[in-house]
């Protein structure tokens, strides 16, 4: 490499960094001994090996961390939508013959009308449905049930064990509706619509036929925001969604399902 040239009558020395590191950092006319170019050029390829170093290891923390928030972002997305199988909690109907029997004070039935009988109808078919997997071996049709409580009302108010010996069945699922509501009284324009009820099964063929041998209670709320009002949605919508979400917890107590995993009821 030349080692100068005049500009201006100016020289100008360039100091080449593999000529020193061959000549063991002794620049032309040193004599043998450590000149400032040495020093200038040890210190200039410290710093070289140190960036060098430092920037793939910057650029693979940079991806590192680009991958985790990705993955963070990926991860909530699925838990958001993605299913989970949940298990029965009661596994008495295997087996066994039921009736569903779902019962709701006046005021309800007067502010909802029919409300009753169709969480009736619907708890019933989902129970009968074989892809749930009940295992029952018999259950009185919906028309049946209605009928039959139709005409005698005062069996909603029998023991237990007497009202599944009248039925003829080995147990009866019985859900008392204790609030259907789809706003908040005293505010008729913003809906807040909430339904619970208790949930019971009696076991006709138990040693202790009055008694309860399984209980529940199960809430669910519409809509999942607050602040929707009649002018973004009809008061249908909501009872319709109600419904079927106290269908949904009523009738999972009783078979395997897949649930997801964020469930906003």
């Amino acid at each position: 490499m030349d080692r100068g040239s005049n500009r201006g009558g100016v020289g100008v020395q360039v100091v080449d960094l593999a000529d020193l590191i061959d000549t063991g950092g002794r620049g032309e006319g040193s004599g043998g001994n450590d000149g400032p170019e040495r020093t200038r050029a040890m210190a200039m390829i410290t710093r070289f090996q140190t960036k060098r170093w430092m920037l793939p290891s910057a650029l693979a923390l940079m991806a590192s961390t680009a991958g985790c928030q990705l993955f963070g972002v990926l991860g909530t997305a699925y838990e958001e939508s993605a299913d989970h199988l949940v298990r029965a909690q009661y596994e008495g109907l295997k087996g066994k013959t039921y009736a569903v029997l779902v019962v709701s004070d006046r005021g309800i039935e007067a502010d909802f009308p029919g409300v009753t009988a169709e969480i009736t109808a619907r708890i019933n078919e989902r129970l009968a449905d074989p892809a749930n997997g009940v295992g029952a071996t018999g259950h009185i049709q919906s028309k049946d049930l209605l009928k039959y409580f139709f005409n005698h009302p005062e069996s909603t108010t029998k023991p237990g064990g007497k009202l599944a010996e009248d039925l003829g069945v080995d147990r009866v699922i019985r859900v008392d509706l204790y609030e259907f509501r789809v706003n908040d009284p005293g505010n008729q324009y913003v809906w807040e619509g909430v339904a619970a009820a208790s949930v019971g099964v009696i076991e006709g063929d138990s040693i202790t036929p009055d008694e309860n041998a399984f209980r529940s209670t199960q809430r669910v709320a519409f809509p999942d925001k607050s602040g929707i009002t009649q002018t973004d949605l009809a008061g249908q919508v909501v009872m319709s969604a109600l419904v079927k979400r106290l269908t949904d917890r009523v009738a999972w107590l009783f078979h395997d399902h897949q649930e997801p995993i964020r469930i906003t009821y």
